[in-house]
């Protein structure tokens, strides 16, 4: 047992109100993934989480 190593893939995503409250998800990937697939694997989960808490404005940063 001292030899296994685990892997866990996952992305981060903050999603901030007009109220300046932060909610924080992570994510874990069922695969692995390079840096700019984990990237985009945020944005478009990020996307997702905003759309169903019916988010009327959406800022994503462009510099991840």
């Amino acid at each position: 047992m001292d030899n296994i190593r685990w892997w866990f893939y996952g992305v981060g995503v903050l999603l901030v109100d007009p109220d300046k409250n932060k909610w924080q998800y992570e994510l874990f990937l069922g695969f692995q993934a390079s840096n700019n697939t984990a990237k985009y694997e945020a944005l478009i989960s990020g996307l997702q989480l905003a759309r169903q808490l019916k988010a009327s404005k959406r800022v994503v940063p462009t510099n991840f």
